[in-house]
């Protein structure tokens, strides 16, 4: 373990030796590098013009009405509205100049206001006539007759009148025909509605929105000066196999830049490094990317998907960098204070131990590391060289950048190293499982409900037998059917029946679920482990205030962090640790052969070299080349969401893929049996017994992803509250789409939607729940939970909770709220926007399209399920669509009209091309919602 650095003198230390004076490092955005944008569909077919609601006998009636003034302007508008943005000083006003302009209404309260066409040029012009693309019953303008001569300074005035009774938000688009002496233009002008109580119009935008995101960007790197270390952990783990850095070549940066494209300054060394990760990663393969994934092939594969996933992280981290940022000094301490905006939501993710480098502004010749002591609310304590705490100075001005901790892409290329060294790759393509399994009696059940349970006694009885040795046994849980449950039963089965000699490793991708998997470990009762054989092994990295009262008794945690030797590690009978803490046990030399079970929960939330990250070396060996020691054994649900990622190209390759969703997709050993439609019981058992949620609110998911397999076992008492609850359209049909036309809106620099409209109406269903009983009881505000996709919707939503004292109430995205279950869920699914042609709608979807999401928001409510959103935009989706169609054929759709369209055309188009690795530009990710993963 490094010592602990002291401050003998003010001197400088020798500066990092890889870098001796200041240089420029290009950073590419894969969103610019790999992009390819969604096209429209035309308009008109030569036998109709859907935007002009016009049908055609010929072709001549087609060619002449493509020429007509009213068309191109409509079409122009649709593809590229910036193109109509006249240079002529003609402004039409209502309250301000604006291109667009919010008007807030009461509902049902009419007004009357002037609008100005004004002209602030120099040059008379006739105005020749105004246009409203889009008609709304209620509103009203009324012009003088056109044309009119327009002179300098002046200006024509119509009166705009309004009376609106539904809350939403109502579009207005005027153009206006201008006639100048020279040309011929068009001014625009686009009046957004708001009708809404007065209470919600503070949500509106701060600040109008400015993207942040570049397309590249050119960091400075410097020497640095190594900050002031964190205090020793006391560990009597010691490193006994090494950890190397696995650094990206310059070359292959180079060449994630261009997008994987061969370019004129490509040197011959990058293009030769271009051509072998094409061939790689199959880029012109039918099926590019792990589909195509051959064995030979599989540790460079997924070493590259890792290098990209890294160059995204590179890129994106850098985006919270900050010019002209002040710190704090903390009295009686050497350690300075930062402000992080973001910090609570992990945006960006700082952790302890990490680095956050500062430069002084004006002098970019040196870097200072400043090591993270502390993590707090809103700030984190930095820890500097005493040669920088001498020339800090109070409202110093500096340059702040954010680093990410790269040990667990680190653990992931050694796990992939060691399943080439030894030779055991052929286990994660496997094609049989032993033929004679152990025969192993169970005659008691720990866990009551699993007596009542078939297909949880097979996986139980399966995974304790070793029926599918040397293959991972596979239990596919979905939603509320219980598969932690069933990881419990096995582990403390295996340990009753081995008790002298049982010694089991579990892991999960999240401190989160290896803490519940450890907590239900340790309930009491029949089949308890005790405390004195169960360790969970957490990182120094965690927050310590974050550990489970429950868990403090069998954890390195006693007031300071500390790691035990191996040799006190391997007299535990079950460690329970993160994937990525799983290294610190490779690295302390656990031998092969010690574990004879490897339980990875939550595995389809983690990347394939992420899971192999406990099995090199803790389950391979050097000596024994081929050889699995011990049984693995994943449980999760491929149809829920997966591994965190930020690069969209690594995720769309793979890297996205769980290693047990690429089992079931892709080795026959796993899949169905085409004559019995079932799967083989010797290697995987899907749970179907669904313990959560009224069957009424299960029926679209497990007809979409489950086959319609799985049983609603709730309990009735709790499913069957809201049957009767007098705000459902419908009695007994405990879900409701309310469609909702709103406005979906963005501020400051910040690329994250909101849609207020939404928020007024998720409110008046949580006063309502609130107030109301059902069936007798009253609902507490824990029993409530509010989706949303999208991180600004979650920050407008929890502004107006805590007006409210709703401060109880689980607002969040959906990856939040994976895992957890409300007797009442509400969606916002927040996107909105008014197009001219019902095809365009397809272009809002962003990632509500994606249906892992879709299926985990659908699977949270035990009782009752209501989705707010607009339907317009999200029957474009199959899922979705279904939904709403669901709902409307069940009774349960209010609200907006609705308005059924066929299925948008080419939908294709907005899909990753795989063949060219170009990804959309229209909602793959955004930067504002995707995550950055805290687990270590």
């Amino acid at each position: 373990m490094a010592e602990r650095r002291r401050d003998t003198d003010s001197s400088v230390p020798p500066p990092d030796k890889s870098l001796t004076s200041t240089v420029e490092k290009l950073y590419v955005s894969q969103q610019h590098a790999f992009q390819v944008k969604g096209t429209r569909a035309p308009s008109a077919t030569t036998s109709e013009c859907k935007l002009c609601d016009t049908k055609f006998a010929n072709e001549i009636e087609y060619n002449a009405h493509l020429a007509l003034e009213s068309h191109i302007v409509k079409e122009k508008f649709r593809i590229d509205r910036k193109s109509l943005m006249s240079k002529s000083k003609i402004i039409v006003k209502l309250n301000s100049e604006k291109y667009t302009e919010d008007i807030f209404v009461r509902e049902g309260v009419p007004y009357t206001a002037p609008v100005t066409i004004l002209n602030e040029g120099e040059e008379e012009c006739q105005v020749l006539g105004v246009f409203d693309f889009i008609c709304n019953t209620g509103i009203n303008i009324t012009w003088p007759t056109f044309p009119q001569v327009l002179r300098p300074g002046h200006f024509i005035t119509g009166t705009l009148s309004y009376e609106l009774h539904i809350p939403e938000s109502y579009t207005s688009i005027l153009l206006v025909l201008i006639q100048s002496p020279t040309e011929r233009s068009y001014v625009w002008k686009e009046m957004v509605f708001r009708v809404q109580p007065e209470f919600l119009d503070d949500l509106k935008p701060s600040s109008p929105y400015k993207t942040l995101s570049k397309s590249f960007r050119k960091q400075k790197e410097a020497p640095i000066v190594p900050g002031e270390p964190l205090p020793p952990i006391p560990s009597r783990l010691v490193p006994v196999r090494k950890l190397k850095q696995y650094e990206t070549s310059s070359v292959l940066r180079r060449i994630l830049n261009t997008g994987l494209q061969p370019k004129d300054n490509l040197s011959p060394n990058d293009v030769q490094e271009l051509t072998k990760v094409r061939s790689l990663l199959k880029m012109n393969a039918v099926t590019p990317g792990v589909t195509s994934i051959e064995e030979k092939d599989y540790v460079p594969f997924f070493r590259h998907l890792l290098y990209i996933e890294e160059h995204q992280m590179e890129n994106d981290i850098h985006m919270y960098d900050v010019d002209d940022e002040e710190m704090q000094t903390i009295p009686n301490s050497k350690l300075l204070s930062l402000q992080v905006p973001g910090l609570s939501e992990n945006r960006p993710s700082v952790l302890r131990g990490d680095s956050v480098y500062v430069m002084i502004q004006g002098n970019d010749s040196v870097k200072y590391e400043g090591k993270v002591h502390e993590v707090r609310e809103s700030d984190v304590r930095l820890g500097f060289h005493k040669s920088f705490r001498d020339k800090f100075l109070p409202k110093m001005k500096l340059h702040v950048e954010y680093s990410f901790n790269r040990w667990p892409l680190r653990v992931q290329h050694r796990a992939l190293e060691m399943m080439r060294n030894h030779s055991v790759s052929h286990a994660l393509f496997p094609k049989q499982h032993v033929a004679t399994p152990r025969n192993v009696t169970i005659t008691t059940w720990f866990n009551k409900k699993i007596r009542e349970n078939p297909q949880q006694q097979q996986a139980v009885r399966n995974i304790v037998s070793g029926t599918s040795y040397p293959a991972p046994y596979l239990i596919f849980g979905p939603p509320g059917t219980g598969k932690t449950v069933t990881v419990v039963e096995a582990i403390t089965q295996l340990y009753h029946l081995h008790k002298s000699s049982a010694h089991l490793l579990v892991c999960a991708p999240s401190n989160s679920a290896a803490n519940e998997v450890t907590k239900r470990l340790l309930i009491s009762g029949q089949g308890h482990i005790p405390d004195s054989d169960v360790l969970r092994l957490f990182a120094s990295s965690y927050n310590p205030k974050s550990i489970p009262s429950q868990l403090k008794k069998c954890c390195n945690y006693n007031g300071e962090f500390y790691y035990p030797s191996v040799d006190e590690i391997m007299q535990y009978a079950v460690v329970i640790v993160t994937l990525s803490s799983a290294g610190r046990l490779v690295t302390g030399g656990i031998p092969a052969g010690h574990f004879s079970h490897l339980f990875i929960d939550e595995s389809s939330q983690a990347m394939e070299p992420e899971t192999l990250v406990p099995v090199g070396g803790l389950f391979t060996s050097e000596k024994e080349k081929g050889k699995l020691f011990g049984q693995l054994v994943l449980a999760g649900d491929p149809k829920q969401l997966g591994p965190v990622l930020r690069s969209p190209v690594a995720s769309k390759l793979g890297l996205g893929t769980s290693l047990l969703e690429r089992l079931m997709n892709q080795c026959d050993l796993y899949k169905k049996d085409e004559c019995s439609n079932q799967y083989n019981a010797a290697v995987l058992t899907k749970l179907v017994k669904n313990f959560r949620s009224h069957k009424k609110i299960l029926t679209i998911p497990n007809d979409m992803f489950y086959d319609n397999e799985l049983q609603a076992c709730g309990d009735t008492s709790l499913t069957s509250l809201a049957c009767d609850w007098e705000g459902l359209p419908m009695a007994n049909f405990p879900l409701i789409f309310h469609g909702v036309k709103g406005t979906d809106e963005r501020e400051k620099t910040s690329p994250s939607y909101f849609n207020v409209a939404e928020i007024g109406r998720v409110m008046k269903y949580v006063e309502r729940l609130l107030q109301d009983r059902l069936k007798g009881r009253k609902l507490n505000q824990q029993d409530i939970g509010v989706i949303t996709p999208y991180r600004k919707q979650v920050e407008k939503l929890k502004k107006k909770f805590g007006e409210k004292k709703w401060n109880d109430i689980t607002v969040g995205t959906v990856e939040e709220f994976q895992g957890q279950e409300r007797l009442v869920i509400i969606i916002s699914t927040v996107r909105s926007r008014k197009e001219l042609l019902q095809e365009d709608y397809k272009f809002g979807l962003g990632f509500l399209k994606n249906p892992k999401r879709f299926n985990v928001a659908m699977t949270r409510a035990k009782a009752l399920l209501i989705i707010v959103g607009d339907p317009d935009v999200l029957q474009c989706d199959l899922h979705w669509r279904e939904l709403i169609l669901y709902c409307r054929q069940n009774g349960g759709y209010v609200g907006h009209p609705l308005k059924l369209m066929p299925l948008p055309q080419q939908m294709e188009q907005l899909n990753f091309k795989l063949s060219s690795l170009t990804i959309e530009a229209q909602g793959v990710r955004n930067e504002a919602e995707a995550g950055w993963r805290r687990d270590i």
